[in-house]
C-alpha cells in the first residue's frame, strides 16, 4: 500500500485531540448507534473477548493473542493506553496499525455518525471497524475503564473476561473491592462466556454471583489452568502466570483448540512493551501504577533489592499504597513528571512520597534528567509509576519515533450510574 502524508495522520490526531474536550462520559447510547451504524465493514470476527480487571489486562490480551496466532488465526488487539504511538491501540497480527489504516478507521466512525463520540469511543469504534475490515479471526478488546458502562461493553463479543480486582479509579467505580467486583463485572452476558481470574473470597463472590445474575453461560474459573502454565515466562512474575491462566481459559471457552505442547511455548514467548522490560543493562521499566500492581511488581523486585526507583504519576493518584508496597526493596526514590498534561508535578509528587514514608527522595525536572541521575548508580534502576512516564522512557532509550500530535487520555470524566 502507498504510505500515507504525515498531514494525513496528523490531520486525524488532531481530531481525535478535539473530541478530548466531551471527557470520559461513561454511557453506551452513543457507542452503540455508532456500532450498528458500521454494520460488519467486511468480515464478522469467528471469535471475539473482551478483558476487564484492575490490571493484567494488558498482559492478558498479548497471551490471548499469543495462543490465537499459534492457533494460525489472524488477530486483532485493542488496548490503551498507548506508550509511544496512538497506533499501538489496533495491533492486528501482532503489529501495530499503519498510519493509513488509522485515517481511513476515524473516516469510516465519522461517516457512521460518530462525530459526537467521545475520545475514547471513537477509538473503539475505529478498533471494530479495523477489525472488520482486516478480516481478523479473534478479536479482542480491552476495557478502558470500569466495565459495565465502558464503550466495549457496546461491542457483541462471545466471551467476557476479569482478570483481577484492586482498588483504582475508585472516584468512578467505587471505593471497595466488592462495588468495583461488580462495576467490572457488568461485561458479563447473557448466554456468553464468563472467565474469572484467580480471585479470592469475597471478591470472587461476588464476581460469581454477578455472572449469575447477568445470565452468563458458561462461568469458567480461571485458576483451574493456573498449574497447567510453564514456571518461566516472558512476561516475569507469578502475577502474569496467574494473567496467562485467564488468556488459556479464554481460548478454551471460545472453542480454539489447541495442544499443551503450542500453548506452552506460545505463553512463554510472549511480549507486552512496558511490563518489567529491560531497556539497557540495569534500567527497567514496568506500568505499575496503585498498590495492587506494585505488590506483584514488589516480587520481582526482591531477588535483586534494592533498587532505585524513578517514579512519575498522574495528578490525583493516590501514592501511600504504591509507597507501601515497594518501599521493602527500595533503596532511593527519584520523582519526575511526563511530558504529559496528565502528570502530577514534581514538587507534589515528591511530597506525597515523602508523607507516604519514602526516604531518599530526590526531584528531577524531567524523565531525561532523572535517567542522567540515575547513571552511575551502584543500584538497578527502575521507572514505573505511569505508563505515559514508561512511554517517554521507552521513547528515549530506544530512539522510538513519537506522534505529531500529543495524544493522551483526557483528564475531566463523567460518571454516569445506575
Amino acid at each position: 500500500r502507498p504510505s500515507m502524508s504525515r498531514s494525513a495522520y496528523g490531520q486525524a490526531l488532531e481530531s481525535l485531540f478535539g473530541a478530548r474536550r466531551l471527557g470520559v462520559d461513561l454511557s453506551l447510547e452513543r457507542i452503540a448507534a455508532c456500532i450498528a451504524a458500521l454494520g460488519d465493514a467486511g468480515s464478522t470476527p469467528r471469535y471475539s473477548l473482551q478483558i476487564a480487571g484492575t490490571n493484567g489486562k494488558g498482559s492478558t490480551a498479548a497471551f490471548v493473542e499469543a495462543l490465537g496466532r499459534a492457533a494460525g488465526l489472524r488477530t486483532g488487539v485493542f488496548s490503551s493506553p498507548h506508550l509511544t504511538s496512538f497506533r499501538e491501540r489496533f495491533r492486528i497480527d501482532g503489529a501495530m496499525a499503519s498510519e493509513e489504516e488509522v485515517v481511513q478507521a476515524l473516516a469510516a466512525v465519522d461517516a457512521a455518525g460518530g462525530a459526537g463520540l467521545t475520545f475514547f469511543e471513537k477509538a473503539t469504534a475505529m478498533a471494530y471497524w479495523l477489525f472488520h475490515a482486516r478480516e481478523v479471526d479473534l478479536a479482542i478488546y480491552e476495557v478502558g475503564l470500569g466495565g459495565r458502562l465502558d464503550s466495549t461493553t457496546a461491542i457483541p463479543v462471545d466471551a467476557s473476561a476479569v482478570t483481577s480486582i484492586g482498588l483504582d479509579h475508585c472516584e468512578f467505580l467505587g471505593n471497595d473491592l466488592l462495588s468495583i467486583a461488580r462495576e467490572k463485572a457488568g461485561v458479563f452476558r447473557q448466554g456468553k462466556a464468563a472467565v474469572i481470574g484467580p480471585e479470592a473470597g469475597a471478591v470472587r463472590e461476588v464476581l460469581l454471583e454477578q455472572a449469575a445474575r447477568r445470565g452468563a453461560d458458561p462461568v469458567i474459573l480461571a485458576e483451574e489452568w493456573q498449574g497447567r502454565v510453564p514456571e518461566q515466562l516472558a512476561l516475569r512474575g507469578e502475577h502474569q502466570r496467574r494473567n496467562a491462566a485467564v488468556a488459556w481459559a479464554c481460548i478454551d471457552t471460545l472453542g480454539i483448540e489447541l495442544a499443551d505442547e503450542i500453548v506452552q511455548p506460545a505463553l512463554q514467548a510472549a511480549t507486552l512493551p512496558g511490563r518489567f522490560e529491560p531497556l539497557r543493562e540495569g534500567l527497567y521499566v514496568d506500568g505499575a501504577h496503585n498498590g495492587h500492581a506494585a505488590e506483584s511488581l514488589r516480587a520481582l523486585l526482591e531477588a535483586e533489592s534494592p533498587w532505585l526507583v524513578i517514579v512519575g504519576a498522574s495528578a490525583g493518584k493516590e501514592i501511600e499504597p504504591f509507597v507501601r508496597a515497594l518501599s521493602p526493596v527500595v533503596g532511593g526514590w527519584v520523582a519526575t513528571r511526563a511530558s504529559s498534561e496528565r502528570a502530577m508535578e514534581v514538587d507534589e509528587l515528591a511530597q506525597a512520597l515523602v508523607e507516604s514514608g519514602a526516604e531518599h527522595v530526590v526531584q528531577c525536572a524531567t524523565v531525561q534528567t532523572a535517567m542522567d541521575h540515575a547513571d552511575g548508580q551502584a543500584m538497578p534502576v527502575l521507572l514505573t509509576g505511569s505508563l505515559y512516564l514508561v512511554g517517554e522512557a521507552r521513547g528515549l532509550v530506544l530512539g522510538l519515533e513519537g506522534d505529531p500530535v500529543d495524544l493522551s487520555d483526557p483528564l475531566n470524566r463523567k460518571f454516569a450510574r445506575g
